[in-house]
């Protein structure tokens, strides 16, 4: 495959213009590191991101940050660090699953709309997307939002490019706000089952004391390293602030779940190591087939139970039970997949396959299919952005 590495936004609009009148798809990709995620692009073409890179306007007074859309994260974590702020919505390692090198690209996470366990305090990627530059598919320059946090001008249409995975449009410059760092402790309530998790994780989350992560890692058979085998059995609880506001939260959730027994306490380095494993899947990541799972809380015990029915034990609850992540053998998950879309279908769950085998995802898809009313959305959508079908086709579905 013959790929194209533009190094600016002019370059950028000549090879989608010669895409168009030749009608050749294009694979559009930056650093790659997500690259194991939906299916290979069906194209002969492609079009390679990784040299429109760098910070082009940030000033942490003003808490935005505007860079290319190859720009690698770990240098906009750099910058950030150095400023005491962050990417609140803090974006996953995608080295982790799908053994990519580095932490990928800023455009590869808004494009994904990839977020962590802070999303139920701070929101997901696309809430923190404050205005794109893009090349359509007639190789025209677009742009939606701008610069500032207060921007109401026109349609924000910067927001729907996440979660497009490039099939919509080029992202040539993204701007994103960005927050200020602080320190954070994890209290570990000891829990042993899903029921008196759920309940538990529901109280804190309906309170006034502000968590930032909520999570539930259940003990499960099988040796494994001593770090993942200290939080499991455990609802995980973060809070961050300042040193006396995060002890006074730890004192009132103790008080709250009414714990006679002192819970454990993880601070600074541990308290962090934590959560960058729950944000990063590492709990599942030994498995071959990684699932994610979008439901209401309250339906997390019925998928609970069709896991233990089949003896399934990896898995654990994130975002204060609106994510559980699973990870099962190649064997067991297309018939998983199915049982479990069938389960959460009239509640408005899905069930994304993170990762697998070429083989287990050509037997079932990926994605939840959509039902029909959304699906001609989401074409008509295709068909506004790129009515040729040049970009990334059959990333998301198979063609």
């Amino acid at each position: 495959m013959s790929t194209f590495v533009p190094r600016n936004e002019e370059e950028v609009c000549e090879v989608v213009r010669w895409a168009a009148a030749q009608r050749e798809a294009l694979a559009v990709s930056g650093s790659g590191s997500r690259a194991g995620f939906g299916y290979e692009v069906n194209s002969n073409h492609g079009i390679s991101l990784k040299e429109m890179s760098g910070i082009r306007d940030y000033d942490p007074r003003e808490l935005v940050l505007t860079a290319a859309v190859g720009t690698p994260l770990a240098e906009i974590h750099a910058a950030l660090t150095e400023n005491g702020q962050q990417l609140a919505f803090e974006p996953p390692d995608p080295s982790v699953l799908f053994g990519s090198a580095g932490a990928g690209t800023l455009g590869g996470v808004f494009l994904g709309n990839q977020s962590g366990p802070r999303r139920i305090h701070a929101g997901a990627a696309r809430d923190h997307i404050l205005g794109v530059r893009a090349v359509n598919g007639r190789g025209e320059m677009w742009k939606s939002g701008g610069k500032v946090i207060k921007n109401v001008t026109g349609y924000d249409l910067s927001k729907l490019l996440a979660g497009s995975w490039g099939t919509l449009s080029i992202i040539t410059e993204i701007s994103c706000k960005v927050l200020p760092a602080s320190g954070a402790s994890t209290v570990g309530v000891a829990v042993d089952n899903i029921t008196t998790a759920l309940a538990l994780l529901i109280r804190i989350a309906s309170s006034s004391l502000s968590p930032t992560g909520l999570a539930y890692v259940p003990q499960t058979p099988g040796a494994e390293d001593a770090f993942m085998a200290d939080i499991r059995g455990h609802c995980l609880l973060r809070f961050e602030g300042t040193d006396s506001g995060v002890m006074e939260r730890i004192a009132a959730a103790s008080q709250l779940l009414n714990q006679a027994a002192r819970p454990r306490v993880w601070a600074g380095n541990e308290s962090n190591a934590i959560w960058r494993a729950l944000r990063d899947a590492a709990p599942v990541a030994a498995s071959p087939v990684v699932l994610k799972l979008s439901l209401p809380p309250t339906w997390a015990p019925a998928v609970a139970d069709a896991l233990a029915a089949r003896q399934i034990y990896a898995w654990y609850l994130d975002t204060g039970g609106a994510w559980f992540w699973i990870g099962v053998e190649s064997a067991a998950a297309v018939e998983l997949v199915q049982a479990l879309r069938d389960l959460l279908r009239t509640v408005g769950g899905s069930v994304v396959i993170m990762r697998a085998p070429a083989a287990t995802k050509s037997a079932i898809s990926v994605l939840t299919p959509q039902p029909p009313a959304l699906a001609a959305l989401t074409g008509r959508l295709k068909q506004s952005f790129d009515p040729l079908g040049l970009f990334n086709p059959g990333r998301l579905y198979p063609v």
